[in-house]
């Protein structure tokens, strides 16, 4: 698979019940319920693409017993979505979705079972919709789960994240994601390559099948970052503008400089396994000359891992996204 090309074989994959390397989670949960032993809330966390929604998707059809979610009555999903007023996009999940979530939870279940409710990026609640859902969580009706996803336990309110039991995903082997790629139909090539750009996060390598053009961004973005060694201020302004366009939300700003600062460090990490001859290692194979040119190039790694993590604590601290961006960018 080369620079520009997508997966050879575009899948459309409408069900996927388990992610790719969790099934002993998922098993673990499943016998937890049967011996009685579940809590009434948990708090999926892990990366982007880890498979979170999909694994509280998973458990949720399997307590409801269902193949499609969002046809049953008694199956709840709460997320950003859109703001009915403006049809702009939410930048919390705002106090009137959970009041509402609460009035369908307060009533019995319409097919006499359990109840399920998901929370989706956790993270989005703020002061007044995470109150408003701290009674559900402390006194919920019998047969009732919630489920919170989030990208870790310290980007959710203490006083929600206190009442979850967390259950966090790990990364995922390179092979596992591969094989499960290649049963689902994708081309050997192809599973590999999309398997090791993954980094540990299935559901972001069956995104890159699924969505090719979310794998064609990347690159992009990639391209981009490879070659901000290389060019002056004036075009590193311009790649500020292309990552983060004026106007944009601040939630979705937010989210879109942590990715690019992930993005940052899978390179960071990569260059330094070039430096080191481990080319077998890299997880932007295919990006191998962008990789040597910067290793090549006069930078100092632990100034650059610095100034990136200290870029990490201020996107987890609210500071404002296109701030921390052009520090950083500017910065290298």
């Amino acid at each position: 698979m080369n620079q520009d090309s997508v997966p050879a074989k575009t899948l459309k994959i409408t069900s996927f019940p388990v992610p790719l390397g969790h099934e002993a989670i998922f098993e673990s949960l499943k016998r937890s319920f049967i011996s009685n032993r579940a809590v009434h809330a948990y708090l999926l966390t892990g990366r982007a693409g880890s498979g979170r929604f999909g694994l509280a998707r998973a458990l949720a059809a399997h307590l409801l017993d269902t193949d499609t979610l969002e046809s049953q009555p008694d199956f709840c999903l709460v997320e950003r979505g859109l703001d009915p007023k403006t049809s702009k996009p939410r930048t919390v999940i705002a106090i009137d979705q959970i009041q509402a979530l609460r009035g369908r939870l307060s009533r019995t279940a319409f097919l006499g079972g359990w109840q399920v409710a998901v929370i989706r990026d956790a993270q989005y609640l703020n002061c007044e919709s995470g109150n408003a859902l701290l009674k559900t969580l402390e006194e919920p009706h019998a047969q009732t789960l919630l489920l919170l996803t989030a990208l870790d336990t310290e980007s959710v309110l203490p006083t929600v994240r206190s009442r979850c039991q967390e259950i966090h995903l790990p990364r995922v082997a390179t092979s596992i994601i591969r094989d499960g790629l290649a049963a689902m139909g994708v081309l050997s090539s192809d599973a590999s390559l999309l398997a090791r750009l993954a980094d540990g996060c299935p559901a972001r390598a069956i995104r890159y099948v699924t969505e090719p053009q979310f794998l064609i961004e990347m690159r992009e973005q990639r391209d981009q970052l490879l070659t901000l060694f290389g060019i002056d201020y004036a075009s590193r302004w311009q790649i500020i503008e292309k990552i983060l366009p004026k106007k944009l939300p601040f939630q979705d700003a937010q989210e879109r400089t942590r990715n690019f600062l992930d993005l940052t460090a899978e390179l960071l990490r990569d260059v330094l396994l070039f430096r080191y001859s481990q080319t077998e290692r890299l997880v932007h194979l295919d990006a191998i000359d962008g990789i040597r040119r910067w290793s090549a190039s006069n930078f100092d790694p632990q100034v650059t891992a610095e100034v990136l993590q200290k870029s990490k604590r201020q996107i987890d601290s609210n500071v404002g996204p296109r701030a921390v961006l052009q520090n950083f960018v500017l910065s290298l």
